[in-house]
């Protein structure tokens, strides 16, 4: 899962503003990663997993994302066990220019 995905909650979380609603679904606004202990190596990289992600609640029904009473979107963390991936997006052309330079520097 990366940054942009949506995903599903396993549990909703429910928001009371001037209403109640429901948020189903999160989009990954940035991921939590801690080091797997290991053995160290001599020429190893310390490796690191996803632990926690946090989200900007979303409701795919209205298509709004969870916002505070200033209309600032509010950020949520949860653990990766809690969702499951719903729709990933594509590839950011970013991303790939950034594996490309990694590439080349090899």
């Amino acid at each position: 899962m990366r940054r942009g995905d949506i995903v599903q909650l396993k549990q909703p979380i429910q928001i009371r503003s001037s209403h109640l609603e429901d948020f189903t679904h999160g989009i990954i606004a940035a991921r939590i990663k801690t080091k797997i202990e290991q053995p160290p190596e001599e020429n190893s990289r310390s490796k690191s997993s996803v632990k926690e992600l946090i989200l900007y609640l979303y409701n795919p029904e209205t298509c709004k994302i969870c916002l505070d009473e200033d209309g600032v979107p509010i950020l949520f963390d949860v653990q990766l066990n809690e969702v499951a991936l719903f729709k990933a997006v594509k590839e950011r052309t970013d991303e790939i220019q950034d594996e490309a330079d990694r590439s080349d520097a090899l």
